[in-house]
């Protein structure tokens, strides 16, 4: 008898059988249950131990053994007749393969792969399950927050550190369309069916999973999910040390890319691959300092070193000089509360700390978008227009999905070319869906093309996404003053200041629409609710040199302009706002003085930088009448005419009211028809609206541009129904406020009192 025929006598290769695929049921199930029961990470390796050490002695027990009736024997000890047929052994074959199959079927349609180690880095991830039918993924994506399974709450900032990092690295991609992440973090902790997050988020696929950090040990699930049916594309499981986490970060990346079977361009790859730095505290900083939420309307004069984003990007670059992106986000931090402050001194200095750390990520990695982006709001902070638009659009190449790089070049495309604008705004809101910044930035737009409605609908639709952000209701308050409604923009800041008592924007727009209506006694009263805990405010002593100014108190305005601190980017503002006084005490030499002051000021700067048009135009007309006011009988309708035609007026609006302007202009070029209907424009085509002031902020009463048709019977008609209409709106606003649609000042300081 040879030994293969023994082998089958004594039922070894059968039992053989019998243990392989029981053994492999035994490694599916420990896998299952180690995730389910988060068992010891090294429970798989003891039972693949276990299972390999027991082969060999079931093999020998069965050569030495027989199955009787009697119970096990030895095999010499056993007379043929008393040999069981195998019958047990092959029932249990044909239902431990049965077992087998439906495992496999189950595993295949619905459940992620098994493990195997990564042999390039040693770390432990699932195999790559294969799919029935080849994978419909699209080319759009939206990334979850990651759901944090540690015990250690504290760790939840990592979760979604690890979210924003794959967010970031996809967003790479050219030939994929990825959704922000201010949308897609909309949906943390929600139970929406990801079928309804898809459609919300005009996404393909999203991708989900969690992160389980447990001492220095990480686990990470990462799901791809079809939003038509809800089906799993992908599943896979990372496992790894803390030291690894970069690693695992680029393995979860490349395993999503593979799904979308994308061919990447050699750029594209390393930026997929790229992490930054080495160092996981100075990444653990970062990633804390993203999780750093500030509110717009909250953050004027925050010291940066009181900052805690801005700390705490500061610490990560202490850690890692070389960190470009910590050196680009830094940038970004100085930049935001740059735009918050309203003291022109903290101003240079936050934007002169913005663009030492944008030129910093530059040097490290000029091929970072983010570090593009920083120098481009770097210049638009500077107002250099041109050199923000170069930036963006380079960071837009290098990240085509950067919904930053979009936002800063339709911001700088908005007086040159706004219908650009509006399609870069477009592209915006589809990869942010759920963003109500975007909106405000289409107003922008929308003002430019002069369809004010619109940008008062996209101005609307913003605080209805996010009624609690300010800038919103600021924007709305002074596009509805400029439109000559005045009692609908105090309604909205009055909304305002129900949520935030001591919101400085709406503050300052309650004090804006009374003076909007002649009340300076109101107005003086908002202002100094405003200066009451902002005493060195630059901005708020602007605004109240406009009211003594509109208040005829000229002399006063002076000396509180004399009081503000000038630096390179407020001297224009100061003199624009000296100007009104020279002209409100008829004082032609102290008019010339200035206009020589801004013009030497605006040609200087014309040489660091581009300057607005616009600052031409206003200054322009300041010219025209200070030198009427030092020779009354002059011509100045050949100026008058170059004024009116010029394209920069429009953006005169910015400054106020345009209509006067057109109208003086259109009475010096001896058109005072045109005038008159420039002034009928003024009451809105129901004649329902009020613009109190010009564009130096001076009152149709003693505005100078208005000064020619002082002595026309349609002038004197014009007047009459404009004080009526003045004091109509201003008896709404005050029935508006004794309704509780308008928030009083008594109730105000009583909300804002300690």
């Amino acid at each position: 008898m040879n030994f293969f025929t023994e082998l089958k006598r004594r039922k070894v290769i059968r039992a053989s059988i019998a243990y392989v695929i029981g053994a492999w049921l035994l490694l599916q199930l420990t896998e299952v249950l180690s995730e389910l029961l988060t068992l010891p990470e090294n429970i798989g390796p003891i039972v693949v131990t276990m299972v390999a050490v027991g082969f060999p002695i079931v093999v020998v027990l069965t050569w030495m053994f027989e199955l009787t009736s009697d119970g096990l024997k030895w095999d010499k000890d056993v007379a043929d007749g008393e040999r069981s047929s195998g019958k047990f052994i092959n029932v249990t074959v044909i239902g431990l393969l049965v077992i087998a199959l439906v495992y496999f079927v189950w595993e295949s349609r619905f459940s992620g792969p098994g493990s195997q180690t990564n042999p390039a880095t040693g770390v432990m991830q699932s195999a790559t399950g294969q799919l029935l039918e080849t994978p419909s993924v699209g080319r759009s994506i939206a990334v979850l927050p990651f759901e944090s399974f540690s015990e250690d709450k504290a760790n939840e900032y990592f979760a979604d550190g690890l979210s924003d990092t794959l967010l970031h690295k996809l967003a790479q991609i050219s030939d994929l369309k990825v959704i922000a992440r201010n949308s897609s973090f909309q949906f943390k902790g929600s139970n929406k069916d990801v079928r309804e997050i898809g459609e919300i988020l005009g996404v393909e696929t999203i991708l989900e999973g969690s992160v389980q950090k447990s001492g220095d040990r990480i686990r990470i699930i990462a799901q791809l999910i079809r939003t038509n049916d809800g089906s799993h594309i992908w599943s896979q499981t990372f496992d790894g040390g803390t030291e690894d986490i970069f690693t695992l970060q680029d393995d979860v990346a490349t395993g999503i890319v593979d799904q979308f079977q994308l061919s990447l361009s050699a750029a594209e790859r390393a930026a997929l691959l790229r992490n930054g730095t080495t160092n996981l505290e100075a990444y653990d900083l970062v990633i804390r300092a993203l999780n750093q939420d500030r509110v717009i309307d909250e953050m004027t004069d925050i010291r940066a070193e009181e900052d805690e984003k801005t700390s705490l990007l500061l610490q990560a670059i202490e850690l890692d000089p070389e960190y470009a992106l910590a050196w680009a986000y830094l940038s970004r931090s100085y930049n935001g509360l740059a735009f918050a402050t309203d003291s022109s001194a903290n101003y240079d200095r936050l934007v002169a700390e913005s663009q030492r750390a944008a030129e910093e990520a530059m040097r490290l990695d000029p091929t970072l978008a983010d570090a593009h982006n920083a120098m481009g709001w770097v210049a638009h902070r500077k107002r250099e227009q041109h050199e923000a638009e170069r930036w963006f659009r380079k960071a837009l190449e290098l990240n085509p999905n950067s919904l930053e790089a979009m936002s800063g070049l339709a911001l700088q495309l908005g007086s040159a070319n706004p219908e650009e604008m509006l399609t870069l705004l477009d592209r915006s809101i589809e990869l942010d869906p759920t963003s109500s910044i975007v909106h405000r930035q289409k107003h922008f737009a929308y003002m430019r093309l002069n369809r004010p409605e619109d940008a008062i609908e996209e101005l609307k639709i913003a605080i209805e996404m996010d009624p609690k952000e300010g800038v919103y209701y600021n924007d709305l308050v002074d596009l509805l003053e400029r439109e000559g409604r005045p009692d609908e923009g105090a309604v909205y800041a009055s909304r305002l200041l129900e949520m935030k008592p001591d919101s400085s924007g709406g503050q300052m727009s309650l004090a804006e629409a009374w003076m909007a209506v002649g009340d300076y006694e109101r107005t003086g009263q908002w202002l100094a609710l405003f200066l009451r805990s902002r005493l060195d405010s630059d901005v708020g002593k602007r605004l109240e040199a406009e009211r003594l100014v509109a208040d005829k108190q000229y002399q006063a305005s002076l000396d509180l302009l004399a009081t503000i601190s000038v630096t390179d980017r407020s001297t224009m503002d100061v003199l624009f706002r000296r100007i009104p006084t020279c002209m409100g005490l008829k004082s032609a030499e102290c008019s010339r003085q200035l206009t020589g002051q801004m013009r030497m000021q605006i040609d200087q700067t014309k040489t660091q930088r581009q300057v607005s048009p616009v600052f031409d135009y206003y200054l322009g007309l300041a010219e025209l009448l200070t030198a009427e006011m030092e020779n009354p009988s002059m011509d100045s309708s050949r100026e008058a005419t170059m004024l009116l035609e010029s394209p920069a007026a429009f953006g005169l609006t910015f400054f106020g009211n345009l209509h006067f302007a057109r109208a003086g202009l259109a009475a010096r070029t001896g058109d005072p028809q045109q005038a008159l209907e420039y002034l009928d424009a003024s009451l809105g085509e129901k004649g329902q609206n009020i613009n109190n002031r010009d564009v130096f902020g001076l009152p149709a009463e003693t505005s100078l541009l208005l000064h020619p048709l002082r002595d026309h019977p349609g002038f004197q008609d014009w007047m009459t129904r404009y004080l009526e209409h003045r004091t109509l709106m201003q008896a709404r606003m005050e029935d508006l406020e004794r309704r509780g649609e308008i928030i009083s000042i008594a109730k105000a300081e009583r909300q804002v009192s300690p």
